[in-house]
């Protein structure tokens, strides 16, 4: 994630990649369950808000907890 960070004009840090801050949402929902909504919701304005995502890296990170289906109904409801 880190080595993937990118530039943004009038940043003077790295910032990193929105596939990346998708998987370490899935992975704070499922290490507590509290979160989950907030989580979600931030998923899904992460996809709304980045229509070029690299759907290969989000779905790598899912598939580490097994949120592969959850991240698809998040999709998919976006897309309507």
């Amino acid at each position: 994630m880190l080595a993937a960070a990118t530039s943004v004009e009038g940043v003077k840090v790295k910032v990193a990649l929105a596939e990346d801050l998708i998987g370490l949402k899935i992975q704070a929902y499922h290490n507590d369950q509290q979160r989950i909504w907030k989580d979600k919701a931030d998923i899904a304005e992460l996809i709304r808000s980045n229509p070029q995502l690299d759907w290969d890296r989000v779905m790598t990170y899912a598939k580490v907890f097994g949120a592969e289906m959850e991240i698809e109904e998040i999709r998919n409801s976006i897309a309507r």
